[in-house]
């Protein structure tokens, strides 16, 4: 797993003041930090055995990956300073942040949860499912399943930029396209890509395009082409990229979330999972229409 830890709560674990197992899975993670982190870690705690050992460990197996806050998007940086620090490091590790229940005052707490901060606290019991590295995340959709679009809220509240590549686009599909487009801040941007294959069942560019901008916030960009048919053969899965950060892979369509059971008000899941990778330090993932798009799959997928 990837996570950000603040740095008051990282002491409290150098002093055994946090439960064995909560320290176990928080320093076997993979750590995000901002420079400013790095300097206030060994601040507090450079004369710190415990923590020289475990800093000096997770170093050489590269398991600390140092992040530029000015990477992150605008409206994570619109916040105090400390903030900003926190919220660009665990911006960069899933949106997952490792603290204490007194380690951020109200408003503090109320910018992460704008941006879908994960907040784990070191009193809480351990998530239920850990991941490692990379995949650094997976949500398991089942048949008959509930799960919800807003389960990719804390990728998506974050995010200025969203890329979407899924070779067939229904009805169904289409509607998660739309709660994207309406989760997007002003000034963000929506692309959409999809094969040229034409069936009753599926979507045209000009549909897709016209049912997420009529969903989307002002100022939204969005932009909807189909893919070359070389590309549409040779990739079969579906890919969602975060801006630069991470990359999803659907085993299955979007449309794995399936549609609303009237009965009973909640999506009607079909079996699928989405695995997120780690895509931060694969340099910057600029898309120039579908031949942009190829290059940039062939890049992060090899």
């Amino acid at each position: 797993m990837k996570i950000a830890i603040h740095h008051s709560t990282l002491k409290k674990i150098t002093k055994g003041e946090v439960d064995q197992l909560i320290t176990n899975f928080a320093l076997s993670s993979k750590l995000s930090i901002t420079p400013s982190i790095l300097q206030t870690y060994h601040q507090l705690l450079g004369g710190n055995p415990f923590f020289t050992a475990w800093f000096s460990a997770a170093q050489t197996h590269k398991r600390i990956d140092i992040v530029n806050p000015s990477e992150a998007p605008k409206f994570v940086q619109d916040v105090d300073k400390i903030t900003q620090e926190y919220g660009s490091a665990s911006y960069f590790a899933g949106s997952n942040l490792f603290l204490s229940h007194d380690d951020f005052d109200q408003g503090s707490l109320s910018a992460l949860n704008s941006i879908g901060t994960n907040l784990t606290y070191s009193t809480s019991p351990l998530p239920n499912e850990i991941y490692g590295d990379n995949p650094f995340h997976i949500i398991c959709t089942k048949t008959n399943g509930t799960i919800d679009f807003s389960i990719l809220d804390p990728f998506l509240l974050p995010e200025e930029r969203i890329v979407i590549y899924d070779r067939y686009i229904n009805n169904i599909s289409i509607e998660l396209i739309k709660y994207i487009a309406q989760r997007l801040k002003a000034n963000s941007s929506l692309h959409i890509y999809h094969s040229n294959k034409q069936q009753n069942h599926l979507l045209n560019s000009n549909q897709i395009h016209n049912a997420a901008a009529a969903a989307a916030n002002p100022n939204i960009a969005v932009t909807c082409q189909h893919t070359t048919n070389n590309f549409t053969r040779e990739h079969h899965d579906r890919y969602m990229f975060f801006g630069n950060r991470c990359q999803a892979i659907f085993s299955a369509g979007l449309d794995c979330f399936g549609p609303i059971n009237p009965a009973t008000g909640n999506r009607n899941n079909r079996k699928s999972t989405i695995s997120f990778f780690d895509t931060s330090k694969a340099g910057n993932l600029t898309i120039d229409g579908a031949n942009g798009l190829q290059q940039v799959v062939r890049h992060y997928t090899g």
